[in-house]
């Protein structure tokens, strides 16, 4: 478990450390942007270390858009 700790650490840090001059120079709003997009760093990094079971992005993403798609679907296939 230390081994997956140190790796997640090296890679956020190295990630951090390449985006470190245009986040100096980026205003407040893309630094918000940055933030949110680290968030599913950061989940699927809880994962990797912890090995939870919890839901993975890809079955996350498939609950919330699996219901609107096959709507979608099913208003193509009937259309004439």
């Amino acid at each position: 478990m230390i081994a997956k700790v140190s790796m997640l650490l090296a890679a956020i840090a190295i990630m951090l450390l390449s985006d470190k001059s245009a986040l100096s120079k980026a205003d407040k709003h893309a630094r918000i942007i940055y933030a949110i997009l680290m968030l599913p760093v950061l989940y699927l990094g809880i994962l990797f270390v912890t090995e939870v079971r919890w839901p993975n992005l890809d079955e996350l993403l498939r609950y919330l858009f699996s219901g609107p798609a096959q709507a979608i679907i099913s208003n193509l296939n009937e259309a004439p």
